[in-house]
């Protein structure tokens, strides 16, 4: 007897939870079954400017949350041009 699963209800197996810590721990990991949860899969496929809401989504967070990390992260960078700047 061949059992039969339907996307949906393997998704269901996996707690959000699970799906978040994931993300966090696995760079190439997002919430997209269509591409095998695969950030490199996903993006070789969809080479256009992903919007806010997109990213929000496959990232498993909000829209302003993302522009925290996105603020963040730009900071850091400056952050990093400034020191290296005092260094020369």
């Amino acid at each position: 007897m061949k059992t039969t699963y339907f996307k949906e209800s393997l998704v269901n197996l996996v707690s959000n939870d699970d799906i978040k810590k994931r993300i966090l721990e696995d760079p190439d990991f997002i919430k997209c079954f269509k591409y095998g949860n695969s950030l490199t899969k996903f993006l070789s496929r969809n080479t256009e400017e992903l919007k806010d809401h997109t990213i929000a989504k496959l990232l498993m967070i909000t829209e302003k949350e993302l522009e925290e990390l996105y603020q963040e992260a730009v900071d850091k960078l400056r952050t990093s041009m400034l020191e290296s700047e005092d260094e020369d």
